[in-house]
């Protein structure tokens, strides 16, 4: 890939809007953090000690655990970010990132974040902290919304059980996922 196909899919992700024409240039020409993965590939593996936060610019990743490989957590797609957990505390990955087609991923690194400047370097933050704001407040409602439900599934009538707790099982699958994708 080029770097003016990289540059035209930079100006198609979202997180990228506040960046200048030359930001987004300066992003592009820095080749060695672009990564394209085939289908089926890991970009991620759960356990690894390391601390990149990855940009899917281009096709879908899985997310899962090693503990059941088959079962997907989540699915992420073109403009996701993922990885962030581990940039912020330094723990090991929690969760595999697997290519379900081949995906285009830009990979921000130490390395990477030594050669921005500090405006850049600071949209970048801007960014990912308006990400993580946006995924911290989806759980607090689901969370609140889960802890609705399940007084209400002590206060029903047994057979709305099942049926209750089939639903808030849904919800938390959900809240566990935007956990996972941090």
């Amino acid at each position: 890939m080029d770097k003016n196909e990289l540059f035209d899919l930079l100006n198609r992700i979202p997180f990228f809007d506040s960046f200048s024409f030359d930001e987004k240039r300066k992003l592009a020409e820095i080749r060695t953090n672009l990564f394209v993965y085939s289908e089926d590939d890991f970009v991620i593996r759960q356990g690894e000690l390391d601390t990149a936060i990855f940009i899917l610019l281009k096709g879908e990743v899985s997310i899962t655990k090693n503990e059941m490989p088959q079962a997907e957590i989540n699915t992420l797609k073109s403009g996701s970010i993922f990885g962030a957990l581990p940039f912020f505390t330094g723990s090991p990955r929690l969760t595999n990132v697997v290519a379900r087609e081949e995906v285009v991923v830009l990979q921000f690194d130490g390395f990477m974040f030594s050669t921005l400047d500090p405006e850049t370097l600071n949209k970048f933050k801007d960014e990912v902290i308006k990400i993580l704001v946006n995924k911290l407040e989806e759980m607090n409602h689901s969370v609140a919304e889960i802890k609705t439900r399940l007084m209400n599934i002590l206060d029903g009538p047994a057979d709305d059980i099942k049926t209750a707790t089939q639903e808030t099982l849904q919800e938390f699958d959900k809240v566990h996922r935007k956990l996972e994708d941090g």
